[in-house]
């Protein structure tokens, strides 16, 4: 459903609300323990699971709900039979269980209407950060939002306009800074139950083009406690690690874009990919920033997650798949590219292993990275939420983006842009 039309009417009233409104969840009825599998079918039609967490034993899912809400005549408050509705794009938060019962699902009308879920991470005390994209009309501005909710799905603080466009003139010198490419907004739970957001920028000064590393780590109040920016010639996909063990944030930059690929075909010239790495500790301090480590040479970084000890995980490919298990000033320890193809996801498993996702199948590797088994995942596929009006308008399957350990042997895997939502259970 993303790429359903959409648009968003709001009154004076509502805009001059919004400030005051916004500590505010909607006024929707508990709904018990519903199974979210029957949700899912249910409201299906409506609805786009776009990111998903862990969330204290349970877990989080963050999606946009669509509705449609008729016109009413100002003149004899009637239902206009002459115009369609308007389509509201709403966050939409599901908190379950294990088991898949539905804890609580929530609606944000106060909010703006969602264009795109970028990043949400969940922190020690059950809050979930989120960042999203902001839907004015037919078009999808690059101010994106920043809040979080707490464990019960209420509003603790947001904040709209986070990346502000500007355009001054300094002594002449006429400058503008927009946000370089929406794949570098990404968002982590900080270690003080906070956010921290990162994304980066594109600065014009005098026809100078000049690139920035955004760090700006907010407190659980939802205030700035400190803000880093790093010149940086990466603004392609970004990820962002909270690497607990050794106290630091790890930024892991790549030259991967939307249409960096596009580009380079168009040019006649081979993609390389490229990578930084960027350690901040918690006080905002650069522990290190390393650019085209040789150790990660040639590797297509799909996804990164945080590893036990004060290590942390890298999957993608090269010529062929690849893990590898980087510490915390960025030194590769050890890796595998065995497998054909390439590695989309990673998780953690509860023996202290990796399960990655590889296409169609699904990997699974000890703690030193050796391969245990591989499996299909079409055959350990539990349950299944599709979005059919979104596959019906796609070229073909979309990869596993997002994977994430729910009890056991039991894990969620996300499909690129929300085209599936599956369950799985892993047998040895």
């Amino acid at each position: 459903m993303l790429a359903k039309s959409s648009c968003i009417v709001l009154s004076t009233r509502s805009i001059a609300c919004w400030i005051s409104a916004i500590l505010l969840v909607s006024t929707s009825a508990c709904f018990g323990a519903e199974n979210l599998w029957d949700v899912l079918k249910r409201e299906s039609k409506g609805l786009d699971v776009l990111a998903l967490d862990s969330l204290a034993g349970d877990f989080a899912l963050v999606g946009v709900k669509y509705l449609e809400i008729p016109w009413v005549s100002q003149e004899n408050s009637e239902v206009s039979p002459l115009l369609p509705p308007v389509v509201r794009k709403q966050l939409y938060i599901f908190r379950v269980a294990p088991n898949d019962a539905v804890v609580w699902r929530q609606t944000y009308p106060v909010l703006p209407d969602v264009q795109e879920i970028f990043s949400i991470d969940a922190t020690f005390d059950q809050r979930v950060c989120i960042v999203f994209g902001e839907q004015r009309g037919q078009e999808a501005i690059l101010n994106p939002v920043l809040l979080q909710v707490d464990g019960a799905g209420k509003i603790l603080w947001a904040r709209r306009n986070v990346i502000s466009s500007l355009k001054v003139n300094l002594e002449n010198a006429e400058s503008a800074e927009e946000i370089a490419n929406l794949d570098t907004l990404r968002v982590v739970a900080s270690s003080a139950n906070g956010c921290l957001l990162a994304f980066v920028s594109r600065q014009f000064i005098n026809q100078a083009e000049n690139y920035l590393l955004h760090l700006i780590h907010y407190l659980p109040d939802g205030n700035i406690r400190w803000h880093k920016t790093l010149a940086t010639e990466m603004y392609g996909k970004l990820f962002l690690v909270d690497n607990k063990a050794a106290d630091q944030y790890v930024v892991i930059q790549t030259n991967q874009s939307r249409d960096a690929a596009i580009e380079a075909m168009m040019l006649g010239m081979p993609f390389i990919p490229q990578t930084s790495l960027v350690g901040v500790d918690y006080e905002g301090e650069v522990l290190f920033q390393k650019v085209n480590p040789g150790s990660l040479s040639n590797v297509w970084v799909k996804d990164v997650i945080d590893a036990p000890g004060d290590d942390f995980i890298i999957a993608g490919k090269t010529k062929s798949a690849w893990i590898g298990q980087l510490s915390s000033n960025g030194k590769v320890l050890s890796y595998n590219d065995a497998q054909e193809g390439e590695f989309n996801a990673v998780s953690k498993t509860q023996s202290g292993g990796y399960l990655l996702a590889r296409g169609n199948n699904l990997t699974l590797l000890d703690k030193d990275q050796k391969t245990f088994s591989s499996q299909k995942i079409q055959a350990v596929t539990t349950h299944q939420f599709v979005n059919q009006y979104l596959m019906d308008r796609l070229p073909g399957e979309m990869p596993v983006e997002q994977m994430i350990l729910v009890h056991h042997n039991e894990y969620l895997l996300l499909h690129e842009l929300g085209s599936k939502l599956l369950k799985v259970r892993i047998e040895k």
